[in-house]
């Protein structure tokens, strides 16, 4: 339904010429909150009010950033599945390391409490990355493996991959959004894990 929102507020021409109508609607809220047919009337009578870019921009942006809300709510609520149908099964942060040159961040991550340990063979279940964020979580039959990190940059998530390497790793390269160096991985104010470490063999075939 929000995207059948987003195709009425970018292909419908406007009805008659006039000034953009300021938005009196918050359409977030009203998207977010499952206010569909209101959201709709509202965007067809500002778009049909106004012949101006600008105002269905302005539309678009505010449905892009529910879409973005909606997902977060979609990914808290199955998180709790998981977690529920884990049962006794413990949640671990699994170690990982990281590198980087100007153009990409490395990130190699190991299914274990610390580098020393011997990798655990697990699935994913998810892998999300987002241009503020890197989230994986991977099932095994004794525990299983979160990791949620926030990024001290953004990055272009469409154009970052990642994929799974020997028993129980999985490497990420992520693509800074704009080149330059990191003073950090993760975002001001993150807890740093005790088990992430600088990954120096990569970083120096880096240079």
């Amino acid at each position: 339904a929000l995207w059948k929102l987003v195709g009425i507020a970018l292909s419908l021409h406007a009805a008659a010429a006039g000034p953009a109508k300021p938005l009196e609607l918050n359409l977030q809220e009203a998207v977010v909150g499952g206010q569909w047919d209101d959201s709709e009337q509202y965007i067809k009578s500002v778009t049909a009010a106004s012949k101006e870019e600008a105002t269905r921009a302005a539309i678009k942006v505010e449905l892009d950033a529910a879409g973005r809300a909606l997902t977060a709510k979609i990914k808290a609520v199955e998180a709790a599945i998981r977690m529920g149908a884990s049962g006794s099964v413990r949640v671990i942060s699994p170690t990982f390391m990281w590198a980087q040159n100007s153009s990409h961040i490395f990130v190699e991550v190991k299914y274990a409490h610390k580098m020393s340990a011997p990798a655990k063979r697990a699935e994913i279940s998810e892998c999300t990355l987002e241009p503020g964020s890197l989230l994986l979580f991977a099932t095994a039959p004794e525990q299983n493996f979160r990791l949620d990190l926030k990024l001290w940059r953004e990055i272009d998530a469409d154009a970052s991959t990642w994929s799974t390497g020997s028993v129980g790793t999985v490497t990420f390269k992520l693509i800074k959004k704009a080149k330059g160096h990191w003073d950090e991985i993760l975002a001001p104010g993150s807890v740093r894990p005790k088990n992430m470490k600088f990954w120096y063999d990569m970083q120096e075939s880096l240079g």
